[in-house]
């Protein structure tokens, strides 16, 4: 009976071999991402949603067109922010690289946006969304409200790869509140 037991045992040792050789790296967590290929135009607001709770600047920034893409701001924050009149994706690229930095937002406070359908237009080719917004963001820069809403239209177009994309956004106040484009003056 013993050599039985003695016997198994060397053929477990014998398989068990690879248990102490050292096995290949695995490649490092490079942050969580749900983007999914915009098949329809509101799925470039759920994109957009979720890249920002997710700080994805590489997802966030795959829901505008390369080449077309503009904001135009709300008319009080452009009227104090003249800077805000030339907005295309070199300035959106900035504006997010520099808010989920963790300078100006740290990695323990909130990030997220609301948005709730107002009116929706389509095409084969084209979409216009107008939607209300709350934009929720723990920002530690002075003068940066945590709370900002508004409404956003956004007119969206086919991208090269034929998904949904936002080629124009335009920002507009609701009364006595923040909105995006107040964000975007002073984050940036």
């Amino acid at each position: 009976m013993h050599w039985k037991l003695l016997i198994v045992g060397m053929a477990l040792l014998a398989s068990g071999c690879d248990l102490f050789t050292t096995r290949e790296a695995e490649t490092p967590n490079m942050g969580q991402s749900s983007w999914d290929y915009p098949r329809v135009p509101r799925d470039v607001l759920r994109n957009l949603t979720l890249a920002l709770a997710e700080r994805n600047s590489v997802d966030y920034l795959r829901s505008f067109h390369a080449d077309t893409f503009s904001f135009i701001a709300d008319a009080v924050a452009l009227s104090n922010h003249p800077e805000l009149g030339e907005w295309g994706l070199p300035e959106e690229t900035q504006h997010i690289t520099q808010l989920l930095s963790g300078g100006v937002l740290p990695g323990d406070s909130l990030l997220a946006v609301i948005f709730e359908p107002l009116e929706q237009t389509e095409f084969p080719d084209s979409a216009y969304l107008r939607e209300k917004y709350t934009l929720l963001a723990g920002v530690t820069t002075p003068g940066v409200a945590h709370e900002m809403a508004g409404t956003a239209e956004f007119y969206l177009g086919k991208g090269a790869e034929s998904y949904w994309v936002i080629r124009r956004w335009v920002d507009s106040r609701t009364e006595g509140q923040a909105t995006w484009s107040d964000l975007k003056a002073v984050v940036r």
